[in-house]
């Protein structure tokens, strides 16, 4: 599963420009007073400005090369501060997945993520830059019924469980090493923060099986 594109809510446009063009260097590709997109990679991030009286909470990951966690780490650190995973470690080793990453917020604390897919050979001779991140790889998905949310995806998208896990009641992952959905329920903890889980709108626009497809959750 690849995503193409990603659209989520803001509540301050110039915020989200300023982290993620001038403080990332993300190309923009298209500007309103109403929403912001930028080039990551292979996909598209987008922010649309709400009036909500909450900030909308959200986690993305994006995919870098295999052989640049550490200068990428480094990178981000010279930027915005490192979450620190279980207490201790700034990069996190999901071993059962056969990746490694490590988390930072952005301009209205989203927990971002950059992580790396060992079984899918990536490398990059280049310095690390935004240039080099592949694609956004995941979105977190909250809603009140996990199970019931993911057979929706399973059924009407044909998107499959990750073979890698994990599938709980509160919990589930869809899609590939690619592209991943993270099916959290309410109030479930984020890593690495454990701040609780909420639920705001995502767009998201997805290539599975050479097919586009177009998903809304709201």
């Amino acid at each position: 599963m690849l995503i193409k594109e990603l659209v989520l809510l803001t509540t301050d446009i110039a915020a989200v420009k300023k982290f993620y063009e001038e403080l990332m260097g993300f190309p923009l590709i298209k500007e309103t007073t109403q929403s912001v997109s930028f080039k990551t990679g292979n996909s598209i991030l987008s922010f649309e400005l709400t009036n909500s009286y909450l900030v909308p909470f959200y986690h993305v990951a994006f995919s870098i090369p295999n052989n640049k966690l550490n200068e990428a780490l480094e990178w981000i650190e010279q930027r915005v501060p490192i979450l620190i995973y279980l207490e201790k470690e700034q990069i996190a080793d999901f071993k059962g997945w056969n990746a490694k990453a490590f988390y930072f917020h952005d301009a209205q604390q989203n927990i971002l993520e950059f992580i790396t897919h060992f079984d899918l050979h990536t490398n990059d001779e280049n310095p690390f830059s935004a240039s080099s991140v592949e694609s956004i790889c995941e979105i977190g998905i909250v809603t009140e019924n996990v199970l019931a949310t993911c057979e929706v995806i399973k059924t009407k998208y044909n998107i499959p469980y990750f073979e890698k896990g994990p599938f709980h009641n509160d919990f589930a992952v869809m899609g590939d090493s690619h592209g991943l959905f993270i099916i959290s329920k309410t109030n479930r903890g984020w890593l690495p923060t454990q701040r609780p889980a909420e639920k705001f709108q995502v767009q998201v626009k997805i290539e599975v099986d050479g097919i586009d497809k177009e998903l809304l959750f709201d």
